[in-house]
C-alpha cells in the first residue's frame, strides 16, 4: 500500500510526512494498492517448491496480470521490465541509473524462474541500491556536538551521536556557530564505538546540569550530553536521503544515516558548512535523494555469493537434558529403582555427568518431581532450589553426596546430616532414630559426624530463656535443693567483674552487674574494706552487702 499524490499523480516516498493508514478524504494523498506478486489464487497456494505445488515467478505474474486492470492511483501493477541474459548487466545498470535520476530508492532484480520460498532470503530476488556502490552517494563530513546516553555502558556512554555542520566564519577562521543536522548511531564496529566514546568521555558535559552554549544550535532536540567542537571528532556520514524537519537546526535532516569513517585526522573547522548542506537541498521537494552520481560499468563490483550459514540440528540445551545417552551400565544398587530429579548441577560436574552417576547406581533420572520421586539433587543453590527446600515436599541431597556415593550391593539410606532439606514425611520417620541435630540414638558417632553435628548446632537459631523460665526449669529438675545454680535469682555487683569471685558467682547462675543498679540484689565487697567506705556503700545501697568469703544465700533465706 503506497501513497498516491492526487495533484502530481505520482507516488510519494517514505520520507514524506504522512501515514498511509491515516489518509482521509481531504488529504493530498490517496492510498494505492501496488501488486507485485500473487501467492494464493482460487483456493490454491502458489508458494513453495514445485513438489509442494509452487509456481515460478513467470507463471505467477501471468495469473496476476489477468486478475485486474490498472486504475491509476487506486490499484496498479508494479512497473517491471523483462531483460535477457545476454544484456543483463547493461540493462541493470541502465535501470539503476534511471532510478537515480528519478530520485527512487533503487531497483529489485528477480529471476523469472525463481519460486517464492517463505523465510528464505535472496531466493532469486536481489535488492540493489545506489548506496551499495562507491562513488554514487554524497557523503557528509560532520562534527559531533552532542550525544544521547546509552542504557548499556559497555561501549561507552553514547547511544547515538548528534552531528552538525559549521555556519559563519571565513577560510581559516573559527565558525560563528554549529548547526545540528542529524543523529547517527550505526556504522561503527564495537571497537570503533568504544574507542570513540573513550576519546570524547572527559569532554562530555551533562545538558541537565549545564545547558549548551548558544553557538551550539540544537533547536528542539535536547541531548543528554554536549561537547565543544574543538574537543570533538569529525565523522564521515552517509545517508540515503534528506527529509524536511522542524526539530533540528537545519531545514533538512538525515534519513537512514550511518558512519562510514571516523575522521580523527581532519580538523573540526574543515567539516561541512551549512551553505554546502543547503545546496544539496536547493530547489528540492520534501525529500532529497543523496544518490546524485550515475554509475558506469567500471564501478559495478563483481557480485559475490554470500557465505551460507551452517545449519545445525536442533538440540536440547545441556542444562535441560534429563538423562545420558542410555549406554551407562549399572554397577551398583545404591539407587536401585529410585527416581531422582536433578534441580541444579555444579560448575565442575554438569547435568549429563550427574545423570550417568545416578544410572550407574541403578537409579532413574526424571525431569520433574512427582509422587514417586525418591529425592532431588541440587548443586548450585538457585531460586528454584530454594523454593523446593522451603516447600518441604521432597528430600533434597547435595551433589557432593551423590558424587561421593560408593558402590553398594543394596539401596542406601542417607543420614539427616547428608541432606540439604527433609520432607515432613522423612522428618517424622527419622525422628525415631536421630535427634534434632542428626545424631543417632543407637549408632556410635565418629569424628566427622560429630563435627557435622556441631556445625548444625551453630547454624540452628539459638533459643534464649527468660530468668523466670530458667528458675522454673531449675525447680522442675532439682526441686528445692539446687546444688548447681542456686544463685540464679541473684543480681550481684562486684567491683572487679573479672575476679575469681565474679567467675564463681556466674558459675552458680548469678548475674554480675557493673554497677549498683535498681535491680541489684547483692553487693560483694572485700574483707579489707575501710569502715567509712563500707558505711557509705550501705547508705547508698540500702544494706545489700555480702562478704566475698561468705556464700551468697538464695533470696528467700534473707539478704547478707
Amino acid at each position: 500500500m503506497m501513497g498516491w499524490h492526487k495533484e502530481r499523480e505520482c507516488f510519494s516516498c517514505k520520507g514524506m510526512a504522512f501515514d498511509v493508514k491515516k489518509i482521509t478524504e481531504n488529504s493530498k494523498f490517496r492510498p494505492c494498492f501496488c501488486a507485485f506478486d500473487i501467492l494464493y489464487f482460487n483456493g490454491r497456494t502458489l508458494v513453495g517448491p514445485p513438489e509442494k505445488g509452487g509456481l515460478p515467478l513467470s507463471e505467477r505474474l501471468r495469473i496476476l496480470d489477468k486478475i485486474f486492470v490498472n486504475v491509476p492511483g487506486v490499484i496498479q501493477h508494479s512497473e517491471r521490465q523483462i531483460i535477457s541474459q545476454r544484456t543483463i548487466f547493461p540493462d541493470i545498470l541502465e535501470a539503476l541509473n534511471k532510478a537515480i535520476e528519478n530520485q527512487d530508492e533503487g531497483i529489485v532484480v528477480k529471476d523469472v524462474d525463481s519460486y517464492y520460498i517463505p523465510n528464505k532470503r535472496n531466493a532469486g530476488w536481489y535488492k540493489i541500491k545506489p548506496e551499495y556502490t562507491e562513488g554514487t552517494m554524497s557523503d557528509l563530513d560532520l562534527v559531533i556536538i552532542g550525544a544521547e546516553e546509552a542504557a548499556n555502558k559497555r561501549q561507552g556512554r553514547a547511544k547515538s551521536f548528534l552531528v552538525a555542520c559549521s555556519d559563519g566564519g571565513g577560510p581559516g577562521k573559527t565558525p560563528d556557530r554549529w548547526v545540528l543536522v542529524g543523529r547517527v548511531s550505526t556504522g561503527l564496529t564495537f571497537d570503533e564505538r568504544e574507542s570513540l566514546c573513550a576519546a570524547l568521555e572527559r569532554h562530555w558535559v551533562p545538558y541537565r546540569q549545564t545547558p549548551a552554549p548558544t553557538h551550539l544550535y540544537f533547536n528542539k532536540e535536547k541531548p543528554d550530553f554536549w561537547i565543544l567542537p574543538e574537543h570533538s571528532i569529525v565523522l564521515t556520514v552517509r545517508a540515503s536521503e534528506l527529509i524536511r524537519t522542524t526539530g533540528f537546526g537545519a531545514d533538512y535532516t538525515l534519513r537512514f544515516p550511518r558512519v562510514m569513517r571516523v575522521r580523527d585526522d581532519k580538523p573540526y573547522q574543515d567539516c561541512m558548512t551549512l551553505t554546502e548542506f543547503n545546496q544539496l537541498c536547493a530547489h528540492k521537494g520534501p525529500v532529497v535523494k543523496l544518490s546524485t552520481n550515475l554509475i558506469n560499468g567500471e564501478q559495478m563490483d563483481e557480485i559475490k555469493p554470500r557465505a551460507k550459514r551452517k545449519t545445525q540440528q536442533p538440540q536440547v540445551a545441556e542444562q535441560f537434558q534429563i538423562s545420558s545417552t542410555g549406554d551407562v551400565e549399572a554397577t551398583s544398587k545404591a539407587l536401585l529403582g529410585r527416581k531422582v530429579c536433578i534441580l541444579s548441577d555444579d560448575d565442575d560436574c554438569k547435568r549429563p555427568e550427574l545423570c550417568k552417576i545416578i544410572e550407574s547406581h541403578g537409579g532413574k533420572v526424571v525431569a520433574n518431581t512427582g509422587l514417586d520421586t525418591w529425592c532431588c539433587v541440587a548443586g548450585r543453590v538457585t531460586a528454584h532450589v530454594k523454593a523446593v527446600m522451603t516447600a518441604r515436599a521432597y528430600d533434597v541431597l547435595p551433589t557432593s553426596w551423590l558424587r561421593a556415593l560408593p558402590p553398594s550391593p543394596a539401596p542406601v539410606h542417607p543420614a539427616p546430616l547428608d541432606m540439604l532439606a527433609l520432607s515432613d514425611v522423612t522428618r517424622r520417620k527419622l525422628a525415631r532414630h536421630y535427634d534434632v541435630h542428626g545424631d543417632s540414638y543407637t549408632e556410635l558417632i565418629d569424628e566427622d559426624t560429630l563435627v557435622k553435628c556441631f556445625n548444625k548446632m551453630d547454624d540452628d537459631i539459638p533459643i534464649y530463656l527468660t530468668t523466670q523460665e530458667m528458675l522454673n526449669l531449675d525447680k522442675e529438675i532439682f526441686g528445692d535443693n539446687n546444688p548447681h545454680s542456686f544463685l540464679r535469682p541473684c543480681c550481684v555487683h562486684i567491683r572487679n567483674p573479672e575476679s575469681i569471685d565474679a567467675i564463681v558467682a556466674r558459675m552458680y547462675g548469678a548475674t554480675v552487674l557493673d554497677n549498683t543498679a535498681s535491680h541489684c540484689t547483692h553487693i560483694v565487697v572485700p574483707t579489707t574494706i575501710e569502715k567509712n567506705e563500707l558505711d557509705n556503700i550501705k547508705k547508698s545501697s540500702n544494706g545489700l552487702i555480702s562478704n566475698p568469703h561468705t556464700p551468697l544465700p538464695p533470696p528467700d533465706t534473707g539478704r547478707a
